[in-house]
């Protein structure tokens, strides 16, 4: 835990010391800031070397660390600091660190203290902290005047909300040359009420009719607010403009190309009702005709209700990739500061983690909500290099945010869609040291498979009893003789096996 303050230049030199030289995984940054949105900024430079959650001045107590740090080991630090050395395992295995102002403490500390404020903001903020009532509430004495500000801003915010009916559902479409998808598309949503729902659509530059087509259609729908990036950004910066501008209970993405079905506003109503942070919904896989078509790994997402549910216990949330068919609680995504990683493909798997990985409570919904529709050229065409890049590094990504929990962690390799296609096509289609690059990440991931096979082969036998159909069981198989193979090999060697084996 980074106590910046205001000093994120500092925190911005330590966290680069940190990437430099740190080789211990894994790693998450609590990044205490009174400046939320510089901070935000700033972590995003550090999106695939650390998980960076930045802790504003007024949420930061014993009861909250000790709540959101995933790992026992807490280093609280002092800024400035700065290290020049590969030190962090020796510092975890010996609790002790040679930085002026930062201490080890074990996760149950905080949970101990947690009524004594003076000693945890001692703790935490050094002496300097002033002893008055900002003190008792865990409130910097700087920030006091802000904060009574925000309050008396979130009073003004909630009276407008009341005046204005809030809607019960924000819906994000991030657009991007999909004119002939979208009257379809948002014809789907005249299935919701109206007056419960607003529309967010954002066109990210598109270069066919999609300006002109949301034009027209929000004279239709009247719920439906439009806006339009002046230079392509990519979807993961239109989704987190919706975010920031929605103002719905619940917040649910909606791809251009795909639709709703009649089902999403009955879990409308259970999400309101249950309070969830998240409610997960089904998907299934629809042709542009309507008949069905299969998705990856569908065998292994939830086929049951339940009012809860945890990433740290329900197998079928091991499963990321499917982000679309949940509803996310507003406030839920906004005070844990979730966006979508930005100017990188495969970014919505990434958000979905870090959602997975904040909720308190979630619940499951079994009926299909989200229909996902899969075109032929999306089946045949050739997959660009920012896809590939984003497909290595986004499965890496995930893979050191979960890889405390083993088991979760061998799930998450097995469960991987279309792997052998996806190592096929970077030795393919790009160059040698782009390739080589990315199967590095591969590499890294599978560096653990043996012994985390040998830990947990009652999963292997688990999985085999939930795949249906044959194409699902060959995929499963296949997975698992490609990783036994892989596993041990540096990236030329997995380089030279892809190559020989295409």
């Amino acid at each position: 835990m980074i106590n910046a303050k205001d000093a994120l230049d500092n925190a911005d030199e330590f966290l680069a010391s940190l990437v430099k030289y740190n080789t211990y995984k894994p790693i998450e940054v609590l990044l205490w800031a009174a400046d939320v949105k510089k901070a935000i900024d700033l972590s995003r430079k550090y999106f695939f070397s650390a998980f960076v959650r930045v802790m504003p001045v007024r949420t930061v107590s014993a009861t909250h660390i000790e709540q959101k740090a995933r790992y026992e080991n807490i280093l609280v630090i002092n800024l400035p600091a700065k290290i020049s050395a590969d030190v962090l395992p020796e510092w975890v295995k010996a609790k002790k660190t040679n930085i002026h102002n930062a201490v080890f403490y074990e996760k149950k500390h905080f949970k101990s203290t947690q009524a004594d404020y003076s000693q945890i903001n001692s703790l935490l903020f050094g002496s300097d902290v002033a002893s008055s009532d900002c003190n008792k509430k865990n409130i910097d004495t700087d920030s006091a005047a802000a904060l009574k500000t925000m309050v008396l801003e979130q009073k003004q915010n909630a009276l407008r909300a009341n005046e204005n009916r809030q809607p019960d559902l924000s819906i994000i479409i991030p657009c991007f040359n999909k004119a002939e998808f979208l009257p379809e598309t948002l014809q789907s949503l005249s299935r919701l009420e109206s007056e419960r729902v607003e529309i967010i659509a954002i066109d990210d530059c598109s270069s066919d009719d999609t300006p002109s087509i949301l034009k027209d259609l929000s004279k239709r729908y009247k719920n439906l607010t439009c806006y339009f990036n002046k230079e392509n950004r990519g979807a993961g910066f239109s989704r987190n403009f919706g975010i920031n501008n929605c103002s719905g209970k619940y917040i649910f993405f909606l791809d251009a190309d795909d639709r709703i079905t009649i089902h999403l506003s009955e879990m409308l109503d259970r999400a309101l009702h249950s309070n969830a942070d998240i409610l997960r919904g089904r998907i299934i896989g629809k042709k542009k005709d309507g008949s069905p078509a299969k998705l990856a790994k569908e065998h292994l997402l939830h086929h049951e209700n339940k009012e809860q549910a945890s990433w740290e216990t329900e197998k079928s949330l091991w499963f990321y990739w499917y982000f679309s068919s949940n509803l996310y609680k507003s406030d839920f995504i906004k005070n844990n500061f979730l966006r979508f990683p930005e100017k990188i493909r495969n970014e919505d798997p990434i958000f979905l983690c870090k959602a997975y990985l904040s909720a308190d409570n979630i619940s499951l919904y079994n009926k299909a909500v989200y229909e996902y529709i899969i075109g032929d050229e999306q089946r045949n065409k050739t997959p660009s290099a920012s896809f590939l890049h984003g497909w290595a590094i986004g499965n890496y990504t995930i893979y050191q945010l979960i890889k405390a929990k083993p088991e979760q962690a061998l799930y998450f390799l097995l469960g991987i869609p279309g792997v052998r296609r996806r190592l096929t096509d970077i030795v393919s289609f790009l160059e040698k040291e782009l390739a080589l690059k990315l199967l590095s990440y591969m590499s890294l991931m599978l560096s653990d498979y043996k012994d985390l096979k040998k830990q947990h082969e009652k999963i292997i036998a688990f999985s085999k009893t939930q795949i249906s159909g044959d194409w699902a069981v060959q995929s499963f198989c296949d997975t698992l003789d490609l990783y036994d193979t892989l596993s041990g090999k540096n990236t030329e060697e997995i380089f030279s096996y892809i190559k020989a084996s295409q």
